[in-house]
Order: C-alpha cells, then structure tokens, then sequence
C-alpha cells in the first residue's frame, strides 16, 4: 500500500490517480493501435474514449452511492465532494449505451468498434487495480497467507491488523491475462463483435468469483450474492445468449 506517490509544493499526488490515469492512456494506446488494423481513426477512437471515461465515471459514482446510500443520505454534498467510491459495473453500464450511441452518430460499424475496445479495457483497469491495491480499497477478507496492510488502512481498520486476501491483485492479473488472450481472440472471431462479447463474459466470470473474497462492504445482498454478482451473471447469460445468436446467423449467412 502507497497511497501517495509523491508530493509538489506540499499537493499530494496520489498513486491512485496516477495508475488510473496510466490505465486509461495506455488503453486509448491499445485501442487506437487495433483501431488502424480495422480502419478506424486515431481522432474517432479518441472521442469514443473521452465519451467511454466521462460516462464511466458519472455511472461508476452513481452507482456507489446507489450501493452505498447509506453514507450519502444525510450528507448529500458528499456524493460530489468525496473522492472515494467507484463500481466498474456502474461506470460499463452507462458508457456502454454512451459510447453506443456516439457509435450510431458517427454511422461507425458496431461490432468492429466495440472488438477494439475491449482488449483495451481489459489492459487500463488491470492497471487501475493496481491503483486499487496502493489505495488499500477493495480489500478482500482475512487469509492466513495473504498481504497484512497498515494499521491505518481499510482493511486493518475492518479486521485489525491481519492479513487478508490482495483481491486487487487478483482481478488485475486476471484482466491482463485476459487482455493477452483477447488480442489472440480477436484475430479469430467469427463475426464482429464476438470479442466484446468475449470480454464482457470472461470479465463477467472473474467479478463473480474475486467477490467471494472480497471484505470491504459490498453494499445489499440478494441472500449470499451481492449487487456486483447480480451484475455479474445477468451480463454474463447475456453475452453467451448474443455469441450463439451471432455465431449461428455468421455461419448460416
């Protein structure tokens, strides 16, 4: 854990942040890099990605104090001055139909668009998990062999100072294996859009599993399963559902 990276003129400068800011610029690389391969512009890919962060953020926050209502209900203003408190899930989707609808705007091909992106996203978020681990959020229950935090981090303050599973490490990991795999993937789909597909699937089997593990407050449950879990399975059935429509209209066609 290394919440601060550095300090200017006594202004913090928070690894957070900066990871965050590092996963988004060497995603928007990634994607603009398979985006020539398909034809698509370097400026079009930018103006998806600035549309893909803006939106995520917005929904990832609106999703947290959904989960989270609890803190905010008394304190409305913290829901925009606080700094904490992002859900991916949020963030996917809302960008999903943002960026969807920028797509049709701009008369671009859909199911090629979305296959660049998504070997990108995978990259920038393994990145910002980290960001996730040198914060100390995110942290996943007590484990005998896992990583003990500081005294003063959320997980030693929820459990005392033991150590807990590095869940942030493990998604981040698993995404970038998933990244590797999905720039192998994408030269063999069988239509486009299957890589997305692909994406949201795997990503969706890796949320549901790493959230068994998680400690930090999850927000309400459906009995065992939590909200991110729901999420989690109703994207999955959904991807698999659209891959087999696909692949069967591909080969029939």
């Amino acid at each position: 854990m290394y919440p601060i990276l550095f300090s200017i003129g006594g202004f913090p400068i928070h690894t957070y942040g900066v990871l965050v800011a590092l996963g988004f610029a060497v995603g928007l690389a990634t994607a603009v890099s398979l985006g020539r391969r398909e034809g698509i512009d370097a400026d079009t890919i930018g103006d998806l990605a600035l549309v893909a962060l803006l939106s995520g953020l917005v929904g990832g926050r609106l999703l947290y104090v959904i989960v989270e209502w609890d803190q905010f209900r008394d304190h409305l203003a913290s829901i925009v001055l606080r700094r904490d408190g992002f859900v991916f899930f949020g963030g996917l989707l809302l960008a999903a139909p943002a960026v969807l609808f920028t797509i049709r705007r701009k008369n671009l091909p859909l199911g090629k668009t979305a296959d660049v992106f998504a070997p990108a996203i995978a990259l920038g978020h393994s990145i910002g998990r980290i960001g996730c681990f040198s914060q100390g959020c995110c942290f996943g229950r007590p484990f005998k062999f896992g990583i003990r935090f500081p005294t003063d981090a959320p997980a030693s303050l929820a459990y005392g100072h033991v150590p807990v599973h590095p869940t942030q490490l493990y998604e981040s990991i698993s995404l970038l294996i998933l990244f590797f795999f999905l720039l192998r993937y994408h030269g063999k789909r069988r239509f486009e859009g299957e890589t997305f597909l692909v994406y949201a699937a795997s990503y969706s089997v890796i949320r549901f599993i790493i959230e068994f593990f998680r400690g930090d407050d999850r927000g309400f449950f459906l009995g065992p399963i939590s909200i991110s879990q729901i999420i989690s399975s109703l994207l999955f059935a959904a991807a698999i559902v659209l891959i087999f429509r696909c692949r069967k209209r591909a080969s029939s066609s």
